[in-house]
C-alpha cells in the first residue's frame, strides 16, 4: 500500500512539473514604464507562466531565464485601453448612414456584412497596436457574439460590450 501511495505522488509532482508554464526573458529591449515614466534600455523581463517576474537592466546571469527571446532594439510597455470603439463601424466613409447617406455607393448591410465577416482581423489589428483591452460603448446586438468570438480566441484583445446605442442620430 506504501509503494502505491508513494507513486501516485511521485505521479502527482511529475504532472503538476509538467504543467508549469515555461519562462521566459525578454532580453535587450528598452523597457517603458508610464506609471513612473522611467524608461530602462538593455533590460530584460522574465516572465513565469502568465506573470511577469522581474523587470531589471543590463546582462543577467542566464541560469534563470529559461527560453530567452533577443528583443534588441524593440520596445516593451504595457497593453493600451481603447476605452471608445464600435464594432460596427469599419473606419469606412459607409458605416455612418446617419452621418452621410452613402447608400446609393456602398449599401450599409454591405458594409456590416464586410466587418463581421473580418472581425478577425480587426482583432489583430488591435494587437499589433499595442492594444490589448477593448470597450465598444454601443452598438448592435451582434457586438456580443463579437465579444463571444473573443473570448474563445487565443490572440485577441479583452473585449467589453456596453450593449445597444441609445440614440444614433448626429446634430
Amino acid at each position: 500500500m506504501k509503494s502505491k501511495a508513494a507513486i501516485a505522488l511521485t505521479l502527482s509532482f511529475l504532472a503538476a512539473a509538467s504543467v508549469r508554464a515555461e519562462r521566459i526573458s525578454l532580453v535587450g529591449a528598452t523597457v517603458i514604464n508610464p506609471c513612473d515614466g522611467k524608461v530602462l534600455p538593455n533590460a530584460t523581463v522574465v516572465i513565469d507562466g502568465d506573470k511577469i517576474e522581474r523587470v531589471s537592466m543590463g546582462k543577467q546571469d542566464a541560469a534563470g531565464l529559461g527560453k530567452q527571446i533577443d528583443c534588441t532594439g524593440k520596445f516593451i510597455l504595457p497593453g493600451y485601453i481603447d476605452t471608445h470603439i464600435h464594432f460596427f463601424q469599419s473606419g469606412d466613409l459607409f458605416t455612418r448612414p446617419d452621418g452621410a447617406d452613402l447608400n446609393s455607393v456602398r449599401p450599409y448591410k454591405d458594409e456590416v456584412a464586410w466587418v463581421k465577416s473580418h472581425v478577425n482581423d480587426v482583432f489583430a489589428r488591435y494587437l499589433r497596436s499595442g492594444i490589448t483591452s477593448v470597450v465598444d460603448v454601443g452598438g448592435p446586438f451582434w457586438n456580443f457574439e463579437v465579444r463571444k468570438i473573443a473570448n474563445a480566441t487565443a490572440k485577441t484583445p479583452r473585449v467589453a460590450v456596453a450593449g445597444p446605442l441609445i440614440s444614433s442620430q448626429i446634430s
